[in-house]
């Protein structure tokens, strides 16, 4: 998110053409918490971490410089509002009759409680809203991902990466808990839930972090749903690949951005973000932006192409 709506058009523009597979938006706190950029407690907020978007006008302004159809998957990290973020882009999908482009959602509203405080509604109003859309992906056959669990949140809070990933693993069972109990197929639920997991600290760790995602998420399914070890879909595992970045000497942090990609990489994510080395200090400017995709680009098609160590071709 680029603080502006046509800013951030440049910005994905500048990034897909550059050969970015797909787009995920950030929204800044006041869209993120369902306000209008023009209500008196949005007022020092908006724009400064994340895009300002609280329309379908802002939506197609954002869109406008970029083409939708030729990306993998295209969502927003909305979280208490991830109804109306994927409202968005559904819409946004369908005008520009983008049918193969797969929905990526984050949509995990229970660890805001507890890990970041944007929170609106109560936990089980929160989770009905999120698993609505879940629902309504199955339904209508909607290619992605309804709910992306996060442990990312929970380790940047002070959890720790492997406490983190417990209580990342506890709201992936309510959802699916949740849509369960409204008749859905335990199977066609999980396949709707991908989780997103990050390490900055531990190059090993961050690597075996994704890899104990998969296997302690397949336990889960088989042991608590009674799905049968061949009937469970892969999972899907995102990432975001940082490392201590620092305000102090920022170029080191490319660096650091490096390793964290190569262990993500090795891990086998599935999807895989990386921070820009001015990250630290503003939102990324042009040339960090582009250096953090040419480092993933590199991490998954050189070096003996380390990117088909992935999890789902495996």
């Amino acid at each position: 998110g680029g603080g502006s709506p046509a800013a951030t058009a440049e910005r994905l523009h500048m990034l897909q053409q550059l050969g970015a597979e797909s787009l995920l938006l950030a929204w800044d706190l006041p869209s993120q918490l369902g306000l209008d950029p023009d209500h008196r407690l949005a007022r020092a907020q908006v724009g400064r971490a994340g895009v300002s978007c609280s329309t379908f006008e802002d939506m197609q302004t954002i869109c406008s410089r970029i083409d939708l159809a030729s990306l993998r998957s295209f969502g927003t990290l909305a979280n208490s509002i991830g109804p109306i973020g994927f409202a968005l882009v559904r819409l946004a999908l369908q005008e520009q009759q983008a049918v193969q482009t797969s929905v990526f959602m984050q949509n995990d509203p229970l660890k805001e409680f507890t890990a970041r405080g944007t929170e609106i509604f109560d936990p089980g109003s929160s989770v009905r809203l999120a698993c609505d859309v879940a629902e309504y992906m199955i339904t209508n056959d909607v290619a992605g991902s309804a709910i992306t669990v996060c442990s990312n949140h929970y380790d940047v809070a002070g959890a720790g990466p492997v406490r983190a990933l417990g209580l990342a693993l506890a709201n992936g069972i309510a959802y699916i808990d949740n849509l369960v109990a409204r008749g859905v197929d335990p199977g066609a639920a999980c396949e709707k839930i991908a989780f997103f997991v990050n390490e900055r600290r531990d190059f090993f760790l961050g690597a075996a972090l994704f890899r104990s995602t998969r296997v302690l998420w397949a336990d889960v399914l088989r042991e608590r749903y009674g799905l049968h070890p061949d009937s469970i879909p892969p999972v899907h595992v995102m990432g975001y690949a940082h490392g201590l970045e620092s305000v102090e000497e920022p170029l080191v942090n490319i660096a650091r951005v490096a390793v964290s990609v190569t262990a993500a990489t090795l891990g086998g994510a599935d999807t895989l973000c990386a921070a820009a080395y001015d990250e630290a200090s503003r939102i990324a400017s042009d040339d960090a932006a582009a250096l953090a995709l040419r480092t993933l680009q590199v991490a998954s098609s050189e070096h003996g192409q380390i990117g088909r160590a992935s999890g789902r071709e495996r």
